[in-house]
């Protein structure tokens, strides 16, 4: 399994210290950009009254869903020192 903890909110925290202004991105469909490897979607079925349905995309309740965005973004955002992700959300802060 791989092994990539969620940020700490406390250290996150502070990181925003020293900038005044912020903005904030919620990344409501952030999850369902992240393709299901063909091999792993049935063991997303889901039984409903239309019968049986299976994600190519991945829902965000998945068990390690949270970690799997947070793998993503790490790579895609950490050139950006005024940009921190915090799994769906992305927060912009700037010193002025």
């Amino acid at each position: 399994m791989n092994r990539f903890p969620i940020p700490n909110i406390q250290e996150f925290a502070s990181e925003l210290i020293g900038r005044n202004i912020f903005s904030h991105v919620h990344l409501i469909r952030a999850f369902y950009q992240i393709p299901i490897h063909p091999s792993d979607v049935p063991k997303t079925a889901v039984i409903t009254s239309f019968g049986l349905c299976e994600y190519i995309w991945m829902p965000f309740t998945l068990r390690n869903a949270a970690k799997t965005l947070q793998i993503f973004m790490h790579p895609t955002l950490r050139r950006l020192s005024f940009v921190s992700s915090y799994i769906a959300y992305l927060l912009i802060a700037s010193p002025n």
